[in-house]
């Protein structure tokens, strides 16, 4: 007799989310960072993506700026003038 068990799925984010090829396009595709994102496209433009860091429990969506100095920015917050 062979005893199966079941678990819940719950997405995860493989280690090569860090140090591999995923392009940040969705949290199962999450990048290391917005500069990983451009370094996998360097074609990418700016827009939101989703990097996910060892530190984090979950991937997330950010904005990255891959516009000045070659992108692979993450942008935190914007000013306001006037």
């Amino acid at each position: 007799v062979t005893a199966l068990s079941a678990a819940p799925l719950t997405p995860t984010t493989p280690a090569s989310a860090v140090t591999g090829t995923h392009d940040g396009s969705s949290s199962d595709q999450a990048a290391a960072s917005c500069y990983k994102v451009k370094q996998v496209n360097p074609s990418a433009s700016s827009g939101t993506y989703w990097p996910y860091a060892p530190q984090m429990s979950d991937p997330a969506q950010f904005y990255c700026d891959q516009e000045p100095d070659g992108g692979g920015w993450v942008m935190i917050g914007g000013g306001h003038e006037g």
